[in-house]
Parts: C-alpha cells; sequence; structure tokens
C-alpha cells in the first residue's frame, strides 16, 4: 500500500526566479562581505576575532543592545571568572526561569556578545526572553587554541552550577 501525506508542498516557492528582491540583495551584500575577508582557518581563530570585533566584514561592527547586561560568575579555578551577557523580558514580569546559551563555533570562534560575521548575539537573547518569558543568558567561555577543550565547556557548566546555587539571579 503506497504511503500518502496531507503535506503538501508548494515548488514554485523553492525556485530562483520566485525570489523576492531584497533577499537577492541582501544575499549579494553577504557573500561581497563575506567573500572579502579572509577564512578562519587560514589566519587562525584570534586574528579572526580580532577582526569580528574590529568590524573587519563589510566594516560592520556587531550592534549590541543597551538593555542587555553584563555580570560575571566565579569559575572553578580561585579568582577567575566568567562573562555572561543577560537580557530579561521587557515587559517587566517575572521570568519563568533562565535559558543558558552557549554560542557556537566550535570552542573557538563567535563570543557571549556576537555570533560569528558580525550578528549580536542580543537580538536573539531578546527574542528567546520575550517569547518565553525566560532570562536568556549568554556565557563568555575561553576559547580554543589559547585555552584547549574543555576548558570552554568547564566555564559553562560553572555558570550553570552558579545559578543553581543562586537562583534569585533570573528573577
Amino acid at each position: 500500500m503506497p504511503l500518502t501525506s496531507d503535506i503538501t508542498i508548494n515548488y514554485s516557492r523553492f525556485d530562483p526566479k520566485n525570489t523576492p528582491e531584497e533577499a537577492k540583495q541582501y544575499s549579494e551584500f553577504l557573500e561581497k562581505t563575506t567573500s572579502s575577508v579572509p577564512r578562519w582557518f587560514e589566519i587562525g581563530a584570534p586574528k579572526f576575532r580580532e577582526l569580528i570585533e574590529e568590524g573587519g566584514f563589510g566594516g560592520l561592527k556587531p550592534a549590541t543592545l543597551p538593555e542587555a547586561q553584563e555580570f560575571e560568575v566565579p569559575s572553578r579555578e580561585p579568582g577567575r571568572t566568567v562573562p555572561v551577557r543577560m537580557y530579561k523580558p521587557d515587559n517587566g514580569e517575572p521570568t519563568k526561569g533562565i535559558m543558558l546559551h552557549i554560542h557556537g563555533g566550535g570552542f573557538c570562534l563567535g563570543s557571549h556578545r556576537h555570533l560569528t560575521h558580525n550578528r549580536s548575539v542580543d537580538g536573539l537573547l531578546k527574542f528567546y526572553a520575550n517569547t518565553a518569558q525566560l532570562t536568556a543568558l549568554s556565557i563568555g567561555y575561553r576559547l580554543a587554541p589559547e585555552h584547549p577543550y574543555p576548558a570552554g565547556l568547564e566555564d559553562c557548566i560553572d555558570v550553570a552550577t552558579h545559578l543553581l546555587s543562586n537562583p534569585s539571579l533570573h528573577g
């Protein structure tokens, strides 16, 4: 017996000639911007991160939101802290809990302030906070190769452990 589905796919939406002009322009901008920058594995992760911080992708620096706050959490190593970026819901109501954002980048790229290629993490944190009524936190874990694995993972665990011991942080 053949399988049938009630899902209908409008294939015309995937036809490149039906792409909105605004999407085409943005794609061209992204391609131009990212193709003019060296690849991270050619210049090394530390230099690539520096390039992002300086606005090396088409002169664009990651934009942060003034409503986001930064604080530090104690590490398992005495005298060292882990930076954290926090966004609480805009409506001022109590939050239902905490969402930890562990940014991508293979534990060598990105940061708790921005994602790779000039995108601020604040917009993502704001979306999570306001959509789910949560306090959204982004962890500034240590990055390789300066801090080899499992340093970054340990920082994430340290933040989670601290938050469990201090639940008032998300209130």
